[in-house]
C-alpha cells in the first residue's frame, strides 16, 4: 500500500510540475493580443504603456560596475506585426537620474510565430541592439518583455513592462 501511495504521489507531482494548461497561450499569442488592445486604444480610452528598464554591468580597464536606465512612453502599432515605443530613458550614472536623457526606439516584433525586439538608439547615430534570449510572458495585470545584450565591453538585461492606461 506504502509502495501505491508513493507512486501515485510522484505520478500527480510530476503532472503538477510538467502540466501544462488549456489556456496558456504562447508567447506568439501574447503578442497578437497586445497587438490587439494597442490598435483599439482610440476606442477604448485606454493606451499601452511601455515601461523600460535596462541593468548593466560594465568593465573597463581599470574597474567593473553598474548603471540602469529607464524610461517610458506610449506603445503603437505599426504594421500587423510590430509595436513601437520611443522612450526617453534616464540613467543612474548620470547625476543620479538627472542628467541627459538617451532617446531608444522600441521595437517587438514576429517573424512567423518567434517574438523578437530590438533597440535603435537614437542618439547613438540609431544603432540597432537586436536583443538575444527574448521572453514575453502574460501576467495579472500585464505583460512582461525580457532579453539581452552581451558583448566584450557590457551585460545588459532589459525589461519591457507592459499594460493598459487610461489616456489622458
Amino acid at each position: 500500500m506504502k509502495n501505491l501511495i508513493l507512486i501515485f504521489s510522484l505520478i500527480v507531482m510530476f503532472l503538477g510540475i510538467n502540466g501544462t494548461t488549456a489556456n496558456a497561450q504562447t508567447p506568439s499569442q501574447i503578442f497578437d493580443e497586445i497587438c490587439t488592445k494597442a490598435a483599439s486604444s482610440n476606442t477604448t480610452g485606454y493606451e499601452i504603456v511601455a515601461a523600460f528598464n535596462a541593468s548593466t554591468i560594465r568593465k573597463n580597464s581599470t574597474y567593473t560596475y553598474s548603471h540602469t536606465g529607464h524610461g517610458a512612453s506610449s506603445l503603437y502599432p505599426s504594421g500587423s506585426n510590430k509595436l513601437v515605443a520611443t522612450v526617453d530613458v534616464a540613467f543612474s550614472d548620470r547625476s543620479y537620474f538627472q542628467g541627459a536623457k538617451d532617446r531608444t526606439t522600441i521595437e517587438i516584433y514576429k517573424v512567423g510565430s518567434t517574438v523578437r525586439a530590438k533597440l535603435i538608439l537614437n542618439r547613438w547615430g540609431n544603432t540597432v541592439v537586436n536583443l538575444s534570449n527574448v521572453k514575453l510572458e502574460k501576467k495579472q495585470f500585464g505583460y512582461f518583455l525580457t532579453g539581452e545584450k552581451t558583448d566584450g565591453r557590457s551585460n545588459v538585461k532589459y525589461t519591457i513592462a507592459m499594460f493598459s492606461s487610461m489616456l489622458n
